[in-house]
């Protein structure tokens, strides 16, 4: 209640405007927007309840990115949103991002469904300092875009990771959108940290990229082995403008089975709003006498419903789940649960999940169920499938650059992704740029570009 007080009269405003100016431009007025549980809810109602899109933005790249798996044959992974402030992760198994029903906004509690995703503030633009020991920091503050990393050319005079990504080389000095970054700046950036660390710029500009990417590594951890998921079985899905650029060195200290970066990897949260469903999320509070069954099956029909009154499209998909905790908890474990399996197999699904995620289980002690939620599902306007495989545009090949990397310089290949057709393999080291983003690959990494215009990266 509090936070959508806060936030009804700028979300509401924002979005009467887009609709007014959809309007003005002849589109259609059936506005959906992103639930931040993966879905899409109608205009009037995104109006009328804002903090269920708080994190529309993020969800969109976890839908995506769960989307594509489906498409490699991926049961499990971990999506890697690196933009220019924040890096976004969350864990996808068996094509379901993991979801979480608590959370807390700015110090406000918020009960409301959302993908798990766990969010540090280390990005393209976050800022290196010195602390108070001497140490090199990087972040959580940020250069923003205005007036951004120093090589922005901008006013900026502070050291980004973007401006040590340059200096080392793995960044353009030219984008493939047209705007020149200013090496020189960069470098200015760079040596006075340096300075002040009685260290080479070149050094500290490794040091910058090597502390932003050990943020990064807590970040997968959070999401993996702090909730008992061995991140070794996974592939971690790599976008936004940074996130090829440091994805193998991270997937690699956590031993991953691998990278993908997929097509479109600068604007993949978009493309994963075109691939979202219509959805409605209810739940439900329990008593200690109340019928599961009974609760389960009045709440899929009214999920159901709300999807039909409030989209117009009917479910074809209702899911279900529980949270269920051991007598005398404080908190709860959601685990999903289907009319009729009855107690015995509910119980022992969540003795399995409380063992997975906090290491022991009470079996034999009495359990309760605290809540049921429902999620009801239509259909997305758009499927993998619906996308044109990849065709080749222009010359592949773009010469080569010097790249620093820990273990000395390196004459890197640089190849230009839209001109790679499926099938091809490109060896480390190596720079792919693209209209979004960059990926660099390092010494004994290897990018095949799948049909789907994805490249897969193995070591």
């Amino acid at each position: 209640t509090v936070l959508n007080a806060y936030l009804s009269p700028v979300v509401g405003r924002y979005l009467q405007h887009l609709e007014s100016k959809a309007l003005q431009a002849g589109l259609p007025d059936d506005i959906l927007v992103m639930r931040s549980s993966g879905g899409l809810m109608d205009l009037a109602a995104a109006i009328e309840l804002p903090a269920a899109v708080l994190l529309s933005g993020p969800a969109g790249g976890v839908v995506a990115s769960a989307e594509l798996g489906k498409v490699l044959g991926h049961d499990s992974l971990i999506s890697f949103d690196m933009g220019g402030t924040s890096t976004d992760v969350c864990r996808v198994e068996h094509g379901r991002p993991e979801s979480a029903y608590r959370r807390s906004i700015e110090g406000y509690p918020c009960l409301l469904p959302s993908v798990a995703v766990h969010t540090v503030g280390a990005g393209g633009g976050s800022v290196a300092w010195v602390d108070s020991g001497g140490a090199l920091r990087v972040g959580p503050r940020s250069a923003g875009a205005a007036p951004g990393p120093a090589s922005y050319g901008l006013g900026g005079t502070e050291a980004t990771v973007s401006d040590a990504d340059l200096m080392i080389g793995r960044l353009a000095k030219h984008l493939a959108g047209g705007m020149a970054l200013r090496l020189d700046l960069a470098k200015g950036a760079v040596r006075r940290l340096a300075a002040t660390l009685d260290l080479s710029s070149e050094a500290t500009a490794l040091g910058i990229v090597e502390v932003v990417e050990a943020h990064m590594e807590r970040a997968v951890r959070a999401v993996s082995v702090e909730e008992g998921a061995d991140p070794r079985s996974s592939v971690l899905v790599a976008f936004g403008g940074a996130g090829g650029m440091h994805a193998t060195a991270l997937a690699r200290r956590l031993d991953m089975a691998g990278v993908v970066v997929p097509p479109h990897a600068g604007v993949f949260s978009a493309l994963g709003l075109l691939l979202s469903p219509p959805r409605v999320d209810l739940a439900r509070s329990l008593g200690p006498d109340a019928m599961v069954d009974e609760a389960v099956g009045s709440l899929r029909a009214d999920a159901a419903r709300h999807l039909v009154s409030e989209t117009g499209v009917s479910p074809v998909d209702v899911r279900t789940l529980v949270d269920v905790r051991y007598r005398g908890q404080s908190h709860e474990t959601t685990v999903p649960y289907r009319p009729g399996e009855g107690a015995a197999v509910l119980e022992a699904r969540f003795h399995d999940a409380h063992r997975i995620r906090n290491g022991f289980a009470r079996v034999g002690d009495p359990v309760e169920v605290v809540t049921v939620r429902s999620a009801a599902l239509g259909t997305p306007a758009l499927r993998w499938s619906d996308l044109d495989d990849a065709v080749p545009e222009g010359e592949a090949a773009r010469g080569t650059r010097e790249v620093l990397t820990s273990g000395g310089a390196v004459d890197a290949d640089v190849w230009w992704r839209h001109g790679l057709a499926p099938g091809t393999t490109i060896e480390g080291p190596a720079v792919i740029e693209e209209r979004e983003a960059t990926v660099f690959l390092d010494i004994g990494e290897r990018a095949t570009v799948h049909p789907s215009g994805a490249l897969e990266v193995e070591w």
